[in-house]
């Protein structure tokens, strides 16, 4: 049956924030993201029905808003009531009549071998180094570099254990240039990263 949204959304807004840290786990900036589309959404509607979200896709388009923009607050839409069924066993979800906009992906820029040379080139410490390995030999994103934990590498396979996006697990390669760079730097004194751990670690090897 049709909600109350707006006294919905006042009484679910920290839990619905809640929900997206936990069970979703997603960043601060998603979240921020996501509440703020809700936010929009409400205050362009005073309902959360079929014909209401049909209503807000069409005035999103009649105002320009590019296919991403609105694939993604749709998509928020679906998550929100995703949510209130979590929490309310007799929520009866608004049928989603609209199809998400199929948005265009751009092929990722990437850097040339002489770039690579020229910024490797800047490596003066073991950390720089093996995130440079990490990255270009490992093909890793940025975020999951910094969320490495030395107990996810396997030195004697050359394997280490990442989480990629939608926290989705997956095992990575590695070749000698990476866990020589490993060593490296769980043998240097200056470490920040991969975790704080004792240099007797059993993982540093011979």
């Amino acid at each position: 049956m049709p909600i109350k949204p707006v006294l919905y959304m006042a009484v679910t807004l920290t839990p619905f924030k809640n929900y997206l840290e936990v069970e979703r786990r997603l960043s601060k900036y998603s979240v921020d993201s996501y509440l703020y589309s809700m936010k929009s959404y409400f205050g362009f509607s005073s309902e959360l029905t079929s014909e209401s979200i049909t209503d807000y896709n069409q005035y999103m388009h009649s105002k320009g808003f590019s296919r991403s923009t609105v694939s993604l607050k749709l998509s928020v839409i679906k998550v929100y009531i995703q949510f209130l069924k979590s929490i309310n066993a007799s929520f009866i979800a608004p049928l989603f009549k609209v199809s998400l906009p199929k948005v265009a992906r751009s092929l990722p820029k990437t850097l040339t071998e002489s770039e690579v040379v020229l910024l490797a080139g800047g490596v003066t410490n073991s950390r720089d180094r093996l995130i440079m390995e990490l990255l270009y030999n490992c093909g890793l994103r940025e975020s999951e570099v910094i969320d490495i934990q030395v107990a996810n590498i396997d030195l004697v396979s050359g394997i280490v254990r990442v989480l990629g996006k939608g926290n989705k697990e997956r095992m990575v390669p590695f070749t000698e240039s990476v866990s020589l760079a490993i060593k490296g730097y769980l043998l240097d004194s200056d470490r920040k990263f991969l975790s704080e751990i004792a240099r007797e670690s059993d993982m540093i090897g011979p």
